[in-house]
């Protein structure tokens, strides 16, 4: 690894001599060099992300003046494949974009991707019951109904890596070709959807959380920008738990 003057991890650009000794020790087995560009999706960061990369081409120039094989080269990230591709080296680390989603509305692209999200996820309605006015939902009672409303409990919740930042409202879910709106806070194991009005709606009908059915869609990016992060985080911290039960 080299610190292209991200600051995170890797040998400093001064360092050649320390990553000779890596490459030519008989007690490892270097397969590989690389870095990571910090700011390729932001336009105005342009100048710095060149700057990163011709402080890694540097490296591999000198090493390779040396004589040093590092094996396999490479930097870029999502954003570096589609800005910088005249630098891909040996090949490219695809994050994000292998989900078919941004990172953010605000990443920038010099190419406008077709991108198409490649996940669905959905979970189980477990149980429905009717509560009147007055009458509140899940932990805090932050929900308080103000007119008789049923409410529908779902099988996924924060252990699943569903953010708990989507309480109060912040999430909507599809179920039977219909928006649903989340109400009170979202359990470990559980979140309620007010599904009044949704003709048939019962026990065991799916509830789609990330995805399309019919004319509606939900996309990672409404749900990461309502918890307040970026797809990344939202999708890398979905749970192994969900993976046979409730995702697809």
């Amino acid at each position: 690894a080299v610190d292209s003057v991200m600051h995170r991890i890797g040998f400093l650009p001064e360092e050649l001599d320390e990553i000779e000794h890596c490459c030519r020790s008989e007690w490892l087995d270097v397969t590989g060099i690389f870095s990571h560009l910090c700011v390729a999706d932001v336009e105005a960061e342009d100048g710095f992300t060149r700057q990163q990369i011709a402080v890694f081409a540097d490296i591999v120039d000198k090493l390779q003046a040396r004589g040093v094989c590092p094996g396999e080269v490479h930097l870029l990230n999502s954003y570096g494949a589609v800005n910088y591709p005249q630098h891909a080296y040996s090949f490219a680390r695809l994050g994000i974009l292998m989900y078919g989603v941004r990172s953010d509305e605000a990443g920038w692209m010099k190419t406008d991707l077709d991108l198409r999200p490649v996940m669905t996820l959905k979970a189980r309605i477990t149980s429905l019951r009717r509560i009147g006015p007055g009458e509140t939902v899940s932990y805090g009672r932050t929900y308080r109904a103000e007119e008789p409303v049923t409410i529908a409990s779902v099988a996924i919740g924060y252990a699943d890596g569903f953010p708990r930042a989507l309480s109060g409202g912040k999430l909507r879910a599809i179920i039977r070709g219909q928006y649903v709106q989340g109400v009170g806070r979202v359990c470990m194991d559980q979140l309620m959807l007010d599904v009044t009005g949704i003709e048939g709606v019962q026990v065991g009908d799916e509830a789609i959380l990330i995805g399309k059915q019919g004319a509606c869609e939900i996309n990672a990016l409404e749900l990461a920008e309502n918890a307040g992060t970026i797809t990344t985080d939202l999708l890398s911290t979905l749970s192994t738990r969900i993976e046979g039960r409730y995702f697809v």
